[in-house]
């Protein structure tokens, strides 16, 4: 199981991966994904980890993909097991073509336990700018006022209403003193 853990390197806390002795040997990891990156970027990801007891590994991966694949860049890098006090595990990857995010993960591969900490990424060219895409604009037609719209606006002085407007609602101007003819 994935935990938060007091047990941390430095700061308050960690994350704490563990799974018993006996049991079937698969993945734990806690990831951080939709990291924007650039192709032909080169990182250096540094992670504490300090294990006990691990039999596989313990470690952390980097994926790199875009929209459509997001692993086109799929490595792990491995610590190792067994018993140690916290280590930095250093990796290097420089982001392939087509690649427009990153995700960050640690890895117990088998049983024991790990925990991580201190997770720094340094980039040799500065993050990407965010990008918006604008859709259609949106036409909406006003076709009805309804009921005490503007009721108790004092302040409302005018208003124009477009000709699309067929109906408009019970005292929907009740109270508007200052509204002019």
């Amino acid at each position: 199981h994935l935990s938060v853990d007091a047990s941390a390197r430095s700061g308050a806390r960690c994350i704490k991966a563990q799974a018993d002795d006996g049991a079937e040997h698969t993945w734990f990891s806690y990831t951080q994904s939709g990291i924007p990156v650039r192709a032909g970027e080169k990182l250096t990801v540094r992670a504490q980890i300090r294990a006990k007891d691990v039999k596989g590994y313990t470690g952390w991966y980097v994926h790199a993909g875009n929209g459509e694949k997001g692993d086109i860049l799929n490595r792990v890098f491995q610590l190792g097991a067994g018993t140690f006090d916290w280590k930095e595990l250093k990796m290097e990857v420089t982001i392939p073509a087509n690649c427009t995010t990153m995700t960050l993960g640690s890895v117990l591969r088998g049983t024991g336990t790990s925990w991580y900490d201190d997770v720094t990424v340094e980039r040799s060219l500065p993050p990407p700018e965010p990008q918006v895409t604008v859709g259609a604009v949106e036409k909406l037609v006003l076709r009805e006022i309804g009921a005490d719209a503007f009721r108790n606006c004092d302040a409302l002085k005018a208003i124009g209403l477009p000709e699309s407007v067929e109906r408009i609602g019970a005292r929907v101007f009740y109270d508007c003193y200052r509204l002019e003819d």
